[in-house]
């Protein structure tokens, strides 16, 4: 029973998502059959609506889309995002250190810290939001760990010497 609540609020979240009513009949249909592998039915859901979010950020973006790059922690990335101000709309540059990732499929993000005006800013982005335009991958880092809290309290040129 706990399983169909879980499958139950699954779709809830992904309602918004799927617009298209021949989708959503497809996930009805998948979730009423009465089979074992409900992780199989969540993983092609998370692939299904990570290929309607592609899609939406491609009509959106029109010939300027580009793929995600594989980033991991300790890359330096540059994160280009939509900012609406009013009724104008502007791309505004993040770039940054990437600090960890975490999450899975349509759920997936990461944390990128930068120093500005020497403070330290962190910002956590959605892997697949639409108001990330692009991201580019400017240096790649070398670190042994996944999560890269410690990085938090060093200065700039610790932070060089550690990730490359």
């Amino acid at each position: 029973m706990a399983c169909r609540t879980f499958i139950k609020k699954t779709l809830k979240k992904f309602l918004n998502i799927f617009v298209d009513i021949q989708i959503f009949t497809n996930f009805v249909v998948l979730f009423l059959s009465k089979s074992k592998n409900t992780m199989n039915k969540l993983d092609l859901i998370n692939k299904l609506s990570i290929e309607r979010v592609i899609e939406l950020k491609k009509t959106k973006d029109g010939e300027n889309y580009t793929d995600i790059p594989n980033f991991k922690p300790g890359d330096t990335i540059n994160v280009a995002v939509r900012v609406i101000e009013g009724e104008k709309e502007r791309i505004q540059n993040f770039k940054g250190i990437v600090i960890g990732r975490r999450g899975a499929g349509i759920n997936e993000t990461f944390l990128i810290r930068k120093i500005s005006n020497g403070v330290g800013v962190e910002r956590i982005f959605p892997v697949y939001s639409p108001m990330i335009q692009s991201i580019t991958l400017l240096k790649e880092g070398s670190v042994r760990r996944a999560k890269l809290y410690y990085l938090r309290g060093m200065s700039d040129r610790k932070i060089r010497q550690k990730t490359t």
